[in-house]
C-alpha cells in the first residue's frame, strides 16, 4: 500500500523540500515514483509538460545532490534528455539518472505493468538501477 504523499503539479511542485535526492517525473508515472520513494528516500516532483520546462526548476534543484528522471517515453530526446540539456545550459553540475523506455521495440503485448517490466521500468528494476548508478557515481 502506498502512503499518501503530497505531490503538486503545474509548474513543477513536489514533496519533501529537504531531501538531497530528487525524482522528477512526467506523465503517468506518479504512482511508480511514489513506490520508488518508499525504498529510496527522495523528493518527488511531477512536471506536467516537457516544453517549456518549469520556470521554477532552478529552485527545485537548489541544494540537491542528484537528479533522477522517470518517464514512460523513449530516453532518446525525452523528458530526461530535456532535463539533462537544462542542467548543461544552466551550468548546474548534478549527476543525472534517466529512467525511461530504451530505444527498442517491445515484441510482446501486455498490461501497462507487464510492458513496464519488459522495458526495465518495473519499480524493483528502477530501484536497482538507481542504487547501482548512485553507487558508481
Amino acid at each position: 500500500a502506498l502512503r499518501s504523499v503530497k505531490v503538486d503539479t503545474c509548474n513543477g511542485f513536489g514533496t519533501d523540500q529537504q531531501r538531497p535526492l530528487v525524482l522528477l517525473t512526467h506523465g503517468s508515472c506518479l504512482a511508480q515514483a511514489q513506490a520508488i520513494a518508499e525504498q529510496i528516500p527522495c523528493a518527488i516532483y511531477t512536471v506536467p509538460r516537457i516544453k517549456p520546462l518549469p520556470t521554477n526548476l532552478e529552485a527545485i534543484l537548489k541544494g540537491r545532490t542528484q537528479v533522477i528522471t522517470l518517464e514512460q517515453h523513449n530516453l532518446d530526446g525525452g523528458f530526461g534528455s530535456a532535463i539533462g540539456e537544462w542542467l548543461l545550459d544552466h551550468r548546474v553540475a548534478l549527476p543525472l539518472i534517466r529512467l525511461g523506455l530504451p530505444n527498442i521495440f517491445l515484441t510482446q503485448g501486455g498490461t501497462d505493468q507487464e510492458l513496464s517490466q519488459q522495458a526495465g521500468l518495473g519499480v524493483a528494476q528502477c530501484v536497482q538501477t538507481i542504487q547501482q548508478r548512485m553507487t558508481h557515481a
